[in-house]
């Protein structure tokens, strides 16, 4: 894609906002883990799935009671361990999580270098526009929120690019339900 398609000149871009060799609007942002602790929530719901299936089995294996306790008991461990992990993590990653994105005319996409565990190679999100049913704007947690059919994905953008890329995304996302959050 060419910066033609694009329809921005550069100098219109905010602050830290680039264009690059394809055409694409790109930037870094830079999350505070301990003030937004997304990471947190999806490893709790993690542990909550895990728990839940071992439920299943104790209720298959030993009945409702066996399965209550079981609920209940590896909830509570597993959860505390996996939230002082995660608090050892985020010292470890200086309470910092980087993303970028690039964004063009049909989609955005969201890498995250180091993945949300930090073990591996990083994820790759792309948000294309024309699956997008809902969006949402949060500019109090610096997002974007799109939902698809099977997908939910956050584009965050500093406080000095949210209204540009919020504008971008939602005159891209045709029919989709857009929700303003004042």
């Amino acid at each position: 894609m060419s910066n033609d398609n694009l329809k921005i000149n550069k100098s219109e871009l905010p602050k830290g906002m680039e264009i690059d060799s394809q055409g694409r609007i790109c930037w870094t942002y830079e999350q505070d883990i301990i003030k937004h602790p997304m990471t947190l929530y999806i490893l709790e719901e993690m542990i909550i799935a895990g728990v839940i299936a071992l439920t299943l089995i104790a209720l298959i294996g030993g009945g409702p009671k066996w399965a209550l306790d079981i609920f209940i008991v590896y909830t509570g461990i597993f959860s505390a361990i996996g939230a002082a992990g995660w608090f050892i993590w985020s010292r470890i990653k200086k309470n910092k999580y980087t993303m970028t994105f690039a964004m063009d005319e049909n989609s955005v996409v969201r890498t995250s270098p180091y993945g949300v565990t930090g073990y591996r190679d990083g994820n790759l999100y792309v948000t294309r526009y024309s699956d997008v049913k809902r969006i949402r704007s949060v500019p109090e947690h610096d997002m974007v929120g799109t939902m698809g059919p099977w997908t939910f994905h956050q584009i965050y953008a500093s406080p000095e690019q949210f209204d540009f890329v919020w504008k971008y995304m939602s005159e891209r996302c045709k029919g989709a339900k857009v929700e303003v959050k004042k």
